[in-house]
């Protein structure tokens, strides 16, 4: 098994949240390591993986392509353990990418996604991690919609210490261009930009959202705009449509898996890999800002197979 551990943003949670979703799991994942000490004939053991990657939301398409890959490598089944690990790093590779704050100032990162996933404390808990990589930040909220979403980023920007922009009776793009102009002159390294959430499908959102990225790809560079989808593990397979469809619209650049915590349907991470290979770029923990951990590939297959 795995055994080491890449040092997290604060060593304190990274005990607590691993130790959250293993115990969520413990029905799904890790029964592994107790099928692997089972004398049971290859057929019934890979009968019993297949329904644990099911059960953990890796998707029938996905599940079907590791079993057949691991039948086919397969000559006994204790190798399948090792071959497991090898097959699961082969296809989570791909997402693993660190997020790169070394790009042409200001950065502007847009936070997108449906409703409920957790997009403001995300902005929130993304501003932590910017501003302990010793650079600087302000929020732009473009929410124009919800009820409170300028008071709950506010709260989020307070709690940073760091300045929150908002203009009543005015457009997210207008917000955004104000907010990229203030960062421009005080010399802020990266504007964090809260949307409202919306569904894919609902175009006159979406065109919105479409005009969001023109004014603020109009006024960078286009290297200097990261557009993150923000999604819940909770939402299972659903995942994968939502990326495609922020995609297609879009080119989302990366995504943020929340509430990874509060889950036993960790195999989506594997679905969303095999399937759409865009970057996870963090997982969030908790509900306190500094609970977001960078994602790494080591850290999530240890808390599926150990």
């Amino acid at each position: 098994m795995l055994k080491n551990f890449n040092k997290p943003l604060k060593n304190k949670n990274k005990k607590s949240w691993l130790e959250k979703f293993k115990k969520k799991t413990k029905k799904t994942f890790n029964n592994l390591k107790n099928f692997f000490k089972k004398d049971e004939t290859k057929k019934i053991f890979l009968k019993k993986l297949k329904n644990t990657f099911l059960s953990s939301d890796t998707g029938v398409k996905t599940t079907n392509f590791l079993i057949s890959k691991l039948k086919k490598k397969i000559t006994k089944k204790k190798k399948i353990y090792n071959e497991l690990q090898k097959l699961l790093t082969k296809i989570l590779t791909p997402i693993e990418k660190k997020f790169s704050l070394n790009k042409k100032k200001p950065l502007i990162i847009t936070i997108i996604g449906i409703n409920g996933v957790g997009k403001t404390s995300v902005v929130g808990k993304l501003a932590k991690f910017i501003l302990d990589n010793k650079q600087t930040v302000l929020l732009a909220s473009c929410d124009t919609f919800r009820a409170g979403a300028y008071e709950q980023l506010k709260f989020f920007g307070d709690l940073n210490k760091i300045k929150t922009i908002f203009q009543k009776s005015s457009n997210p793009s207008a917000i955004a261009n104000n907010a990229i102009e203030s960062a421009k002159s005080k010399k802020i390294d990266n504007v964090i930009i809260d949307t409202a959430g919306r569904l894919p499908n609902q175009k006159y959102l979406m065109e919105e959202l479409k005009k969001l990225k023109r004014t603020i790809e109009n006024k960078i560079n286009t290297h200097s705009h990261e557009i993150l989808l923000v999604l819940d593990i909770n939402n299972g397979q659903n995942i994968l449509s939502q990326i495609k469809k922020f995609h297609k619209e879009l080119k989302i650049t990366g995504l943020i898996i929340t509430k990874f915590d509060s889950s036993s349907k960790g195999g989506i991470i594997i679905s969303i890999a095999k399937n759409q290979k865009i970057p996870i770029y963090f997982i969030t923990t908790g509900e306190k800002i500094e609970n977001i951990q960078e994602f790494k590939i080591i850290n999530y297959l240890n808390t599926l197979l150990s």
